[in-house]
């Protein structure tokens, strides 16, 4: 649960543990902590060894570079890492099983960036997430 990360979501929704790193690492006070978060959040994903260090260097950069404004845009914005990162890693392998499954990812992804933005365009309202 997200209890402990004084992360205020809508009652009856929990994050799961797999984001609730990525989350936390949104507000860290510096960028040795964000990395070191970012790391261990990956680790916890069980993919780090799928990745080399241009992937984990990448992944981090857009760790940093999303600013989520609220603790539902944190979740979104680390669903968003996670699946984009498993997405494209999934597109290098040769199966075609598996880069269908990267695809799959990506759209996902696609769809959490979505979110963000039509949440900040005003398309959600405060209460509930549904569309205008």
């Amino acid at each position: 649960m997200a209890q402990a990360q004084n992360i205020t979501l809508p009652p009856n929704i929990s994050i799961p543990q797999t984001l609730e790193l990525f989350i936390s690492g949104f507000a860290s006070k510096s960028e040795k902590e964000a990395k070191l978060i970012f790391e261990q959040a990956i680790k916890r994903i069980g993919c780090n060894s799928k990745f080399d260090n241009k992937d984990l260097q990448n992944g981090y950069d857009l760790f940093c570079q999303i600013n989520p404004q609220d603790d539902v845009e944190k979740a979104w914005c680390a669903q968003f890492i996670i699946c984009h990162l498993l997405g494209t890693h999934s597109l290098t392998l040769a199966s075609p099983r598996d880069k269908r499954i990267g695809l799959k990812l990506l759209k996902i992804a696609n769809g959490a960036m979505e979110r963000i933005q039509k949440k900040r365009n005003g398309a959600f309202s405060n209460s509930s997430p549904t569309e205008e």
